[in-house]
């Protein structure tokens, strides 16, 4: 009984219908419906083209696993082509949890819990003062500026977290602006913003990398500009001069100027980084200004009064 199905049928034909044994023909059909069938996804035309399904059974196995191969290998590149050329995002929407506090008091930085209690002073290394600490986006790098006397030029330092690891990232480039001109994060906390007064009394703005590297003026000595501020996406800065400007931080030659009138007080990123709130003359009257068509920009109707702060609410997409 243990002869397999093929065996049951070739004995039977063998013997002929009229000659052969009468359970022969349905002991072999018995057999065949225990046999599991193969699967179709196995059967190249289900999934090759159909004139190359035609010829498939003149097609070796290896050069049909081969195609596979390829088409495989094919998918795979578009999908890494894909992911690389996507835009920046930004950090994941969401609620996160309170971590440690850090403030300056009086020059000196000092830490306390998430709660407020226990203050004590920060780990972190100074120059002897230091002002203005803003941990990054991801909350895992705090840059402050520091100064070895208080009307002595400033630096900008990175630490850890904890307070460990600090670094000056702006090196031997002397830092002017007040206590309260704090560093700006990019959103992928790959870089820094920061504006400093130069030798001739303008304002320019500069980036550097977290790690120190690619310190670089981004705006001339022409015209004094302040209050960068990176995209929602991080690949534009918006400054003011007079009014608000626009341009891509790694190539400064690409910008946007809004239209005097717009943005000539103060200016916000909108969070989809498509427009951004232009405060005008005398911080009385806002505009949502388009940034690849400012010229369109849409009046905010308010009643009259000075205005000291817009922004947009960031909503899950």
């Amino acid at each position: 009984m243990n002869q397999t199905p093929d065996r049951f049928l070739v004995d039977w034909l063998a013997d002929g219908p009229d000659r052969g044994p009468g359970h022969g023909l349905d002991r072999a059909l018995a057999a065949t419906r225990r046999t599991n069938q193969r699967p179709g996804w196995t059967f190249a035309s289900t999934w090759l083209p159909g004139r190359l399904a035609e010829r498939s059974t003149t097609v070796p196995r290896s050069f049909a696993i081969l195609v596979a191969a390829v088409l495989l290998a094919v998918a795979l590149v578009t999908a890494v082509l894909l992911v690389g050329s996507a835009r920046r995002a930004a950090p994941p929407f969401g609620l996160a949890s309170k971590g440690n506090i850090v403030l300056d008091v009086d020059g000196s930085l000092y830490e306390a819990n998430p709660d407020g209690s226990d203050p004590h002073p920060f780990a972190a290394k100074t120059l002897g003062f230091a002002y203005s600490p803003v941990f990054s986006p991801d909350g895992t790098k705090v840059a402050y500026l520091t100064q070895p006397a208080e009307r002595a030029p400033k630096s900008i330092f990175v630490a850890n977290a904890d307070g460990t690891g600090a670094h000056n990232v702006t090196g031997d480039t002397a830092i002017i602006t007040s206590p309260l001109g704090a560093p700006v994060w990019s959103p992928d906390g790959a870089r820094i913003a920061f504006a400093s007064t130069s030798d001739d009394g303008t304002n320019r703005i500069y980036t550097v990398g977290a790690d120190g590297s690619g310190l670089t003026a981004i705006t001339g000595p022409d015209a004094s500009r302040e209050a960068p501020a990176f995209s929602p996406d991080g690949s534009r800065l918006l400054y003011l001069h007079r009014a608000a400007t626009i341009l891509n931080p790694d190539d400064p030659s690409e910008r946007v100027e809004i239209p005097a009138g717009f943005a000539d007080c103060a200016a916000t990123w909108a969070p989809d980084a498509t427009e951004i709130l232009g405060f005008g003359r005398s911080c009385t009257q806002l505009f949502r200004i388009p940034v690849s068509n400012p010229t369109t920009a849409t009046k905010v109707d308010l009643p009259p009064g000075l205005i000291n702060m817009a922004s947009w609410r960031r909503t899950a997409p």
